[in-house]
């Protein structure tokens, strides 16, 4: 008789209602949310891993990881699981402007879903509907404006009084009450010696 080849039956996860803040500073935490359903009868039981990326577009990208997020609880026939992440963003890897989010569910294949390229994979990608728009937090700027040295001879040894004005010309507030400054003596104004 004839051979009949047939797979068993898979789960197929599709990742959906991807969203995140219209927008966000850089190094502040926010939250991306993605839903998970598993629209066969096939119940998923192995963990997996989600992978969320900031895109410089609307198609799906993998270039600038923003987290991976393993989920451990499976998901029944049929059933959806909404996940919410908190992820943030490095200033020196973007700039001023809109980003979209892409989600890659089951991203490590923890659980299979049938040969690669299969419609059951390729729906384990999704990008957000609404863009980002990404803004570079402001920085502080601080600034050395005035210095009191002493102008009469001094000796190798003998203590001085130093004093200077430091002010914080830039945008934004320290992120840390105290700092250290140091003093260094040079033989001229060009600060090489």
């Amino acid at each position: 008789g004839d051979n009949v080849l047939s797979t068993p039956a898979a789960p197929d996860l599709q990742v959906s209602g991807i969203s995140a803040p219209p927008s966000v500073f850089t190094g502040a935490k926010f939250a991306v949310s993605w839903t998970i359903t598993n629209v066969t009868t096939v119940a998923a039981s192995n963990a997996w891993i989600d992978r969320v990326y900031l895109c410089p577009a609307s198609t799906p990208c993998q270039s600038y990881l923003l987290g991976s997020f393993s989920y451990l609880a499976g998901l029944s026939a049929t059933g959806a699981v909404t996940r919410v992440q908190a992820v943030s963003i490095d200033r020196n890897l973007v700039t001023n402007r809109d980003y979209f989010i892409t989600v890659v569910i089951n991203a490590d294949n923890g659980v299979y879903e049938g040969v690669p390229g299969s419609p059951a994979v390729t729906n384990d990608v999704g990008v957000s509907a609404q863009p980002i728009q990404v803004q570079l937090a402001p920085l502080p700027q601080l600034v050395i404006t005035a210095i009191d040295a002493p102008t009469n001879p001094v000796y190798a040894g003998q203590d001085i009084t130093v004093s200077w004005v430091e002010c914080n010309q830039g945008t934004a507030a320290t992120a840390v009450p105290s700092w250290n400054d140091h003093v260094r003596l040079y033989a001229d104004t060009n600060l090489t010696q």
